[in-house]
């Protein structure tokens, strides 16, 4: 694997592993542990935030007020969004990939 390496990279990984005393696979398995639990915990937590249309409104506002100084013009586009899973339970913005499964309350 190392043939594969630059010159910078090499001098960089013999550096890491001997003057830094860092182990290379032991840095990557728990760089991918934290990455995977990081993973699984936005997955859990994800669907709990909001299960109904009224509920991702009311996080659609949530937004709207740490980032866009709740600006009105914000708070009609949570309302055109909520309107719109309320026909469809499903919520789509441009900050939000489109989900559905929302209950339309």
């Amino acid at each position: 694997m190392q043939s594969s390496l630059s010159g910078a990279a090499r001098l960089l990984l013999r550096r890491m592993t001997e003057e830094w005393g860092v182990n290379m696979p032991r840095l990557l398995r728990g760089s991918l542990a934290v990455a995977a639990a990081g993973s699984l915990l936005l997955a859990l937590l994800g669907p709990v935030q909001a299960k109904t249309c009224s509920e991702r409104l009311q996080v659609c506002y949530g937004y709207c007020a740490k980032s866009m100084g709740d600006s009105p013009r914000c708070h009609d586009k949570c309302r055109q969004y909520h309107q719109e899973c309320m026909e469809s339970g499903c919520w789509e913005s441009k900050v939000v990939a489109r989900e559905c499964g929302f209950a339309r309350q």
